[in-house]
């Protein structure tokens, strides 16, 4: 793909994680598959940074805080408040072993793998303490929240679902075991989205917690498919070696490849700001 360099013209965005490489690829606009890349060389700069007394795998910003699931050293909370001085403010541990964290509200969502997931109140993110937790058949790997709902990528037993109206109690309100292994999800309306490592992505019919459904499916060529998220109409899908494949969703039971980024390396995550994708890509760093 071509690369053309241009001075960006966006606000400085504050961004937690390790810049290992200064391409970033986005789609323009957001609902085709045209893509452009910027050389940011000269203009990406460490502002700072802190060492976590695990490892680091998963991160989520809230306010002047960062919440990391920090693998056997539990959730480790960063105020990032002075660019130049991240530092740890508390910790909690956790069984198992931490690799995913979301927010909602006062409230840290922890995927441990082999021990399920775990609530941590961050009402005080300087005084956090878990509250609850929720024991899954498999390893979970991510979790998203939809509502009063945690949806549980189980990795070899599929889509956990769990009620969190009360998130000291978590109570299972529906599951489907899925062929493969389901690393992320992603919801929309009344579908779950799921990224299967061996399969690409399935699409579960929710309506029904009881009985939940596969009703759509889409192989894809890389056999690793690790992450999904959506935007509208779009599904984004980092898959390993094949980069990030643009899926459009328009029919949940009809899901299709419109188009593709090749990254340098293992597309493994991805999230969105605005019209800017940005992947988390082994050997390549931050794309």
């Amino acid at each position: 793909m071509s690369r053309s360099v241009k001075t960006p013209t966006r606000p400085w965005t504050r961004i937690a994680g390790v810049i290992g490489a200064a391409i970033i690829c986005f789609t323009l606009p957001i609902g085709t598959a045209q893509a452009e890349c910027i050389d940011f060389g000269d203009y990406l700069h460490w502002a700072s940074k802190v060492e976590t007394p695990g490892s680091a795998w998963g991160v989520a910003i809230s306010g002047d805080y960062v919440y990391i699931a920090d693998y056997h050293e539990g959730l480790q909370i960063v105020n990032i408040t002075d660019s130049e001085n991240f530092h740890i403010v508390a910790s909690v541990e956790t069984p198992g072993f931490p690799v995913g964290v979301t927010l909602q509200g006062t409230h840290a969502y922890l995927a441990a793998r082999s021990t399920g997931f775990h609530v941590v109140d961050i009402s005080n993110p300087e005084d956090p303490h878990l509250v609850g937790s929720a024991d899954t058949q498999g390893s979970a790997y991510a979790v998203t929240l939809s509502g009063n709902h945690a949806f549980i990528a189980d990795y070899e037993f599929g889509l956990q679902i769990f009620d969190i109206s009360d998130p000291a109690n978590p109570t299972l309100a529906g599951s489907i075991d899925l062929p493969g292994y389901t690393m992320s999800v992603a919801v929309s309306g009344a579908y779950a989205f799921v990224a299967d490592k061996t399969f690409g992505v399935r699409v579960i019919d929710i309506t029904d917690f009881e009985n939940l459904q596969i009703v759509g499916n889409l192989e894809l060529s890389s056999y690793s498919t690790n992450h999904i998220v959506i935007s509208g109409a779009l599904a984004y899908v980092a898959d390993h070696d094949e980069g990030v494949q643009v899926v459009d969703i328009t029919n949940p039971l009809s899901p299709h490849v419109i188009g593709n980024v090749d990254t340098q390396g293992f597309a493994y995550s991805i999230c969105l700001s605005g019209s800017y994708a940005y992947v988390s890509d082994h050997e390549g760093g931050l794309q």
